[in-house]
């Protein structure tokens, strides 16, 4: 046997508390039978630590088996995070081999129901082949949409085409920008404006869109296609730009090949955005600027960039240094002087997506793009909660400045004789600023400031978002918040809420440093304090955008979208249950994703999002079991919405605790993204309002256009602009003697082999014989000339089971959870 010398601990992470009757407790809790304590150390990192009887592991390895109680639930592989590590005293940190992964061989399969139902009422449980089949619904192509989004109104005319080469010009009588950019787009040459020209042209103009309808005229274009020239009419240089990016979708969809069209087009929102978190794991600044470019080929116009959170800052501030040199660098220093500690799997050391920042250049690099593309730049910086990462910036801000002997008290954000005890939602204990200091409103000040002068001859920064959700029930110990409620309770007849304090000073403060210029965003939290109470519109000094993200049937809020346009707030609409693109695609444990909103969201229940009435989207609980429009409104005062008007859009969210990877970014966002896209530009004809229900047999149909549009045109695209998209599983149905497969999207191709054998290839709808055959695997297949075929996960099918295919997966290492093995990690 040998041991180790000195005190040592192994590191691991958890989305949800470990052994939630014992911790968090500082004195840890020992695991029963074995000779282990394990520790909440903070937010979502926990460790192992080995009792004074553990005796060690042989010097040819070992095995030791530990059972460990998870909060809640734990049915998907990547809850299980990668870069488990060992600390000991005086020796560098080592990451575990075994763990360091993205698709996580380590993590055993969840084959029981035990494993993958999350409680006794869950009717979920992984797909079939059949039951795969069966949602896919067809197995033929359908017609596909000619542009998507789909435009207001569109005429085409069958009688021939034109072919977009570089004989072509461009005749630029307005919004040169956009001219340019269609110039570099397809490298086609400008017209001479004194020429008379012969040559096929592509006209640019201002001028008038006539559309009587209530869409948003701003951004309104009128295109027309016939044989020798192509005109793009628009009276702004956003609505030209759209008339040029449906131009684009025509050739690209077509190989150049446009058929003679008209479009007459302007969006029903004029907010459509997608939200990105940067802070739970880092993106890179390239693969920013290409969501970006995506985003606008769909016309989507707002890009909100969740700039920090607990678990890192990522954007520079002169004034303080060690929001990226601290907040934006996770590692292992326990004491977080020179990094935060490593969360969601980030490991010991900086080298991974936990650790990055944007520079100053990186940043404006961006704003450029966005800019160009007519996509503006909403950043957040979350406060009061939400918030570690800023904290311990601060902190050691603080003890810099101290060192140097400077005064520095004013700057902190915490007060340091604050001896409360509080649990956040990701199990912090040290992550609210404090709302009764003024030090709090300085830093948002300098962060306002700062944020001006980036935007300044890139972008001009409109709005500002200020975060405000899930903020602990912290500072009920705080010395300097009693002082405050003790002054100003003489002042008041009832209770102060400091959380409706710390967001009216955080408003005024920024309304001082922006000269009243910015709007201020807040996820809807941030603005409903004690018992749904509303804070008072007529107390903010500037405009305020609620995006709001809490619908979840069963919790009984989906009224507040209403509740809060009715009372004159803007309102942007970012239901978790829809459009948070972190949840899997399917009620499988092998799909990436968290599912506390929604067990799946699936590309098809994007594109069915009803904005216009929100109740309509009522559908089921978490645990499957069905929970309709009639049912919520039951439980709950389902308010009716009196000001449309205030209702701005859309927004799709990706927060990326499981996303540490650009294909992972991809796949989660894509083709999900361009199902927001069409709700938010196009309202179709199928959808609920307050007087009428949904349409489901208009739905039906334009849901199998618009997949047929997916997997015959808009993948393709994407695959060339270099985006990993899902590719989803195929389905299978066993009929007597052969198989049928069928694909999510038409256009797709499947393969198919037998006991590790060569693979074959067929069409979505093909049959495959399946007399003789046993066990078999199945996987769709991209299919888009000129880039790298990809498959989707594989799918097994035992043919001996009879009329009902079973689902295999290949079998792993260990079980996570249940099982933990240490061999040979230092």
């Amino acid at each position: 046997m040998f041991f180790f010398q000195d005190s040592w601990s192994l590191y691991f992470y958890s989305l949800y508390m470990v052994e939630p009757a014992h911790l968090p407790h500082p004195s840890g809790y020992i695991i029963p039978e074995v000779d282990f304590k394990v520790y909440h150390v903070n937010g979502g990192l926990f460790k192992l630590v080995p009792t004074e009887q553990f005796k060690g592991l042989s010097a040819n390895g070992g095995m030791i088996y530990l059972n460990l109680v998870i909060q809640y639930w734990s049915v998907s592989k990547s809850d299980i995070l990668p870069s488990w590590y060992v600390a000991a005293a005086n020796l560098t940190p080592v990451d575990i081999d075994s763990t360091i992964c993205e698709n996580c061989e380590f993590v055993g399969d969840f084959t029981q129901p035990e494993q993958y139902k999350r409680y006794e009422e869950d009717l979920y449980q992984p797909y079939s082949a059949q039951d795969r089949y069966d949602r896919y619904k067809y197995t033929s192509e359908s017609k596909a949409k000619i542009l998507v989004p789909t435009p207001y109104k569109m005429v085409t005319d069958s009688t021939g085409t034109v072919f977009l080469s570089n004989m072509w010009k461009i005749r630029c009588l307005a919004y040169e920008i956009e001219c340019n950019y269609l110039s570099e787009y397809f490298n086609l040459e400008m017209e001479n404006k004194t020429a008379k020209s012969l040559d096929k042209v592509i006209v640019i103009k201002n001028g008038e869109v006539n559309l009587n309808t209530s869409l948003y005229k701003q951004e309104a274009y009128h295109l027309l296609i016939k044989s020798d020239e192509i005109e793009i009419v628009s009276s702004t240089d956003v609505g030209a730009f759209y008339g040029i990016q449906s131009l684009i979708s025509l050739a690209e969809s077509s190989n150049n090949s446009i058929p003679f069209v008209e479009v007459t087009d302007a969006p029903r929102y004029q907010y459509r955005g997608m939200h990105l978190d940067v802070a739970r794991n880092f993106v890179q600044k390239n693969d920013v600027i290409q969501l970006l470019k995506v985003m606008a080929k769909y016309k989507l116009n707002n890009f909100h960039f969740h700039l920090t959170d607990d678990e890192g800052w990522r954007i520079p501030m002169n004034w303080c240094p060690e929001l990226t040199a601290v907040g934006g660098r996770r590692a292992h220093d326990l004491e977080e002087k020179s990094s935060i500690i490593p969360q969601f799997g980030s490991g010991s050391t900086i080298l991974s997506s936990g650790s990055g920042y944007y520079t100053k250049e990186d940043y404006r690099e961006i704003l450029l793009e966005a800019e160009r593309h007519h996509i503006r730049v909403i950043p957040e910086v979350d406060l009061p909660g939400h918030a570690h990462a800023a904290i311990k910036a601060n902190l050691a801000h603080f003890n810099r400045l101290r060192r140097d002997g400077k005064e520095a008290f004013d700057d902190l954000i915490v007060d340091l004789e604050d001896r409360s005890e509080y649990l956040s939602t990701q199990m912090f204990t040290d992550n609210a600023v404090n709302p009764c200091i003024e030090g709090t409103y300085k830093f948002i000040k300098n962060v306002v400031y700062d944020l001006i002068e980036l935007h300044r001859g890139y972008q001009n920064l409109t709005i500002f978002h200020l975060g405000g959700d899930e903020v602990a029930e912290s500072w009920t110990n705080s010395s300097k918040c009693n002082d405050l409620l003790n002054t100003i309770g003489n002042l008041s007849s009832r209770d102060l809420d400091l959380m409706e304090y710390f967001v009216k000073n955080a408003s005024q403060s920024v309304s001082e440093v922006s000269n009243n210029s910015l709007h201020l965003g807040f996820w809807e939290d941030g603005i409903i304090g004690k018992d749904e109470v509303l804070y008072e519109k007529k107390d903010f000094p500037s405009e305020v955008i609620a995006f709001v993200w809490q619908n979840i049937w069963e919790w009984g809020v989906a009224n507040r979208a209403y509740k809060l346009a009715n009372s004159d707030y803007k309102v942007v609409l970012s239901p978790a249950t829809h459009l948070y693109f972190d949840q899997p695609y399917e009620p499988d444990p092998n799909e990436r994703g968290l599912y506390w909103a929604s067990r799946f969201t699936d590309t098809k229940k994007t594109f069915s999002f009803m904005p216009d009435y929100i109740y309509a989207n009522s559908d089921v609980k978490r645990s499957g079991e069905p929970y309709l429009e009639k049912d919520l409104c039951n439980s709950m005062n389902c308010t009716q919405l009196e000001k449309p008007q205030n209702i701005l859009g859309i927004q799709g969210q990706l927060w990326s605790e499981t996303v540490r990877t650009r294909e992972h970014l991809h796949y989660m966002i894509f083709p999900r993204l361009i199902a927001l896209a069409e709700r938010a530009w196009h309202k179709a004809n199928w959808e609920a309002s307050a007087s009428s229900p949904a349409n489901e047999t208009l739905q039906k149909e334009d849901w199998l256009e618009f997949a047929s549009t997916l997997g015959l045109k808009e993948l393709p695209r994407l695959a060339q602009d270099g985006i990993f998209y899902r590719i989803p599983p195929p389905g299978v149905q066993l009929n007597e003697e052969y198989l049928v497969v069928g694909c999510e999207f038409p256009g797709m191709l499947v393969r198919y082999r037998e006991q590790q054998g060569p693979w074959y290839m067929v069409v979505c709808g093909d049959n495959i014989p399946a007399s003789g055959k046993t066990k078999m695997e199945f996987q769709t297949s991209s299919r888009a000339a000129g880039t790298e075929t990809r498959f989707s996960r594989s799918v097994y099918v035992d043919v001996a089971f009879g009329n009902s295919p079973t689902v295999f997966s290949v079998s792993r290492k260990l079980i996570m959870c249940t099982v933990l093995m240490l061999i040979g990690f230092i």
